[in-house]
Formats: C-alpha cells, structure tokens, sequence
C-alpha cells in the first residue's frame, strides 16, 4: 500500500511565485488519496505512515493555501474536508487528527495555540492531559511571510511608515498576497524583520502597529 505524495519531496511544497495569488479553486478530487478509506486511518507500519503523513501534511497545507485558511480548530475539523468523506463514510477520529498536526508540527508546518492562561507544559497533549484544540498553519513559514511583506514595503515604498496590522492585511493598499492574513502570523513574520533591523513592533491599544525601516 502506498499513498504516495502531491509533490516530489525534494522540492519545496511552494515556490514564492505560486504564492495564493489566482490559485483554482480547491476540488477535492484534486486529492486522489482523499476517496481511499484506508487513508483516514492511521497506519501501524512505520514506511507507510511516513508516507501517509507526507501525504496528509501536503493535502492540508495545500487546501489551506488555496482557501486562505490561517488556522485549524480540532472540533470544527472533524465535520469539514479534508478531513471528512461522506462518499466513502470516512472521517479522520481526534485522535488521528492530532497524530497528523503533532507530526506537521515536528516539520514546523503548524504551531499550537497556547489557550490565555494555560502555561506550554500543561498545554501539551498527554494521556489525561489537556489537548490543544486550535493551531496556525504555516502553509507558507513565517519567514516565507517576512520576505512577502519585505517585498511589499519596497514596492509601495513604505519605508519610515508606521503601518497598522490591519493596513497590511486588510487595507485597500494591501498585497493580495496578504490579504487576511492572521494577525498571529503576522506578528511572528515582523519579529523575523525587527531582528534583522528592518522593522519596529509598537503596540498600539488593543492592537499592533509597526514602522519599517
């Protein structure tokens, strides 16, 4: 049995000239893995899980991306594709589900969202423990991101502005590249710019701006 994979896996998942802009519309056809029942079930032997996950890891980084989605609620996604077929009667369980995100979160493809008020240690899935319910998906890595937004400060010539999240993502200006970017991504991809000097964090109310440099 093999599931094989969506892209050769020595070549990135995404060029940066791909980047979500004019991207189709996402079928799930599109995923041939996604009719083949034993797909939903995690696999006991170790070659054939790796290339489950592989595959799983690529089909939710690539229906993210072409749906602009920034984030994944465990509970709403057990209902949804990918992660649900009702021509096949298949669905990923939690517990699958998990296996999937804690393998994509090994390769830096997704990081948990740490509940206010929970510390990291209690946060993390243990038997008994708590389990973590929403990650952000890096679909592109928060540095992919820095360089996206680094490109459109130069082009808009927004250097010794001070700009609002929102007039990054969400402003008539903004690149369609960016546009409804989760302000947590975001702020991860300006740290990367503020540490190579070409960027200042302020907080701003219940909110941030930042000023490029």
């Amino acid at each position: 049995m093999s599931f094989g994979c969506l892209v050769n896996s020595s070549s990135p998942l995404f060029s940066l000239a791909e980047l979500v802009v004019n991207s189709p519309p996402v079928t799930m056809s599109d995923y041939w893995q996604y009719s083949f029942p034993p797909f939903f079930t995690i696999q006991p032997n170790t070659e054939t899980r790796r290339l489950q996950m592989d595959a799983w890891t690529e089909i939710i980084l690539d229906y993210c991306r072409r749906n602009r989605i920034f984030s994944l609620n465990i509970g709403d996604c057990l209902t949804k594709a990918p992660f649900r077929n009702d021509a096949i009667s298949r669905s990923l369980t939690e517990e699958s589900l998990l296996t999937i995100l804690q393998e994509m979160a090994k390769r830096g493809r997704i990081e948990w969202v740490r509940p206010e008020g929970t510390s990291e240690k209690k946060n993390k899935n243990t038997d008994g423990g708590n389990r973590q319910q929403e990650c952000l998906v890096f679909w592109l890595k928060p540095d992919e991101w820095a360089s996206t937004v680094e490109k459109w400060v130069d082009a808009k010539s927004m250097a010794n502005t001070i700009c609002t999240f929102y007039e990054i993502t969400d402003d008539e200006r903004a690149d369609s590249s960016l546009k409804g970017l989760d302000e947590r991504i975001l702020l991860k991809a300006l740290k990367i710019l503020e540490d190579k000097g070409k960027a200042t964090i302020m907080k701003m109310d219940n909110s941030y701006g930042v000023k490029f440099l």
